[in-house]
């Protein structure tokens, strides 16, 4: 994205489950030097975003089945963090900066442990 927002989404057979995207740019010119802490969990009803441990405004603009997540997926062989590989047209929408750490949990994190997390850095 070259907006400044975040946006994840789940497929599942080629079909878009949910798209979720942040409300305002978390990434801007002002933010460039600065560590952005990013959690992505999905909560049991639906995928939310934090930012600095903080719940960011987000929007789901497909909502086809919002509880699925990677357990559920049928066809999964592959994650992706920062970057995009739709229907097999190679990769694009690379995220252009450093990342510290980039994590996957079995299970969803609570508010108070993205906060813990996020303090921790």
């Amino acid at each position: 994205r070259t907006d400044g927002k975040l946006e994840a989404f789940s497929r599942d057979g080629g079909v878009n489950q949910w798209d979720l995207k942040t409300d305002n740019p978390i990434f801007t010119n002002e933010s460039q030097s600065k560590y952005t802490h990013v959690a992505l969990v999905q909560n049991g009803t639906a995928p939310v975003f934090y930012v600095n441990g903080e719940l960011a405004a987000s929007t789901l603009t497909i909502t086809t089945d919002t509880t699925d997540w990677m357990a559920t997926l049928t066809g999964l062989d592959n994650v992706r963090i920062a970057t995009l590989n739709k229907n097999s047209a190679g990769e694009t929408n690379h995220f252009d900066g450093s990342m510290l750490d980039a994590r996957i949990y079995n299970r969803a994190l609570t508010a108070e442990e993205v906060g813990m997390l996020y303090k921790s850095y």
